[in-house]
């Protein structure tokens, strides 16, 4: 910084207009690339449930979207993180990942995800427009699920039982749908969930950076 500093002062000297709110600028821009940059943490303190860290984590994303106008990390996590669970439970390339920006419209997709009859959608709030999207799937003879966050299960709830069709919609807590997996795999152990949770996040950032160009997407587990 010093040096930075004392080259300013020579260009000033030596007659160069140096316009210091365009620096400042500069190197605002160049911290904010820097700390989207890093990945994201996942904390295993064994104090916490398994649901508080995948709560934890998934607030990062939160926090970071809010900071940045139009990106969707949130989102894109969860969708990433569910498509990481599925293909352990399915196996290597029996889960077609998309970019988190895709479109789900195409006649050849049903979903975020497409598993025999069932379609998966991952929505951090779910709108009228994906209710529409379960009602076209149940009248092609798919079984729509959505997987969201807790207070997006209270409001799919509520658009289902306005089109009459709540019956026939599973609803999943999204931290609920990750910690199941967790203890299952785990085996109800402190080392087989540590197991668990790292063998999720390793698939999660093979599939981030495949389909995804953000390398700030990333997970890094910090066991300790």
């Amino acid at each position: 910084m010093l040096v930075y500093l004392e080259t300013l002062n020579k260009l000033e000297s030596n007659g160069v207009v140096v316009d210091l709110e365009r620096c400042e600028q500069y190197w605002i821009e160049k911290i904010i690339e820097y700390f989207e940059s890093k990945p994201f943490v996942l904390k295993m303190d064994p104090s916490w449930s398994v649901r508080t860290a995948v709560a934890k984590l998934v607030e990062q994303a939160k926090a970071r979207q809010r900071e940045a106008t139009g990106a969707q990390f949130m989102g894109t996590m969860m969708q990433h993180l569910v498509g990481a669970k599925l293909e352990l439970v399915m196996g290597p390339g029996e889960v077609d990942h998309h970019c988190a920006n895709t479109n789900d419209q195409r006649a050849d997709r049903h979903g975020d995800f497409d598993l025999g009859d069932v379609a998966i959608h991952v929505s951090t709030a779910p709108t009228e427009a994906l209710i529409r999207k379960c009602g076209q799937n149940l009248s092609k003879g798919i079984r729509p699920v959505i997987i969201t966050t807790e207070r997006g299960v209270g409001t799919a709830d509520g658009l289902l039982e306005n089109q009459s069709i709540a019956d026939r919609v599973d609803v999943i807590d999204f931290e609920q749908f990750i910690a199941t997996n967790v203890f299952e795999h785990g085996r109800f152990t402190t080392d087989g969930r540590k197991n668990a949770f790292a063998k999720i996040v390793d698939r999660y950032n093979v599939i981030v950076g495949i389909v995804e160009t953000d390398p700030g997407l990333r997970i890094a587990v910090d066991a300790d």
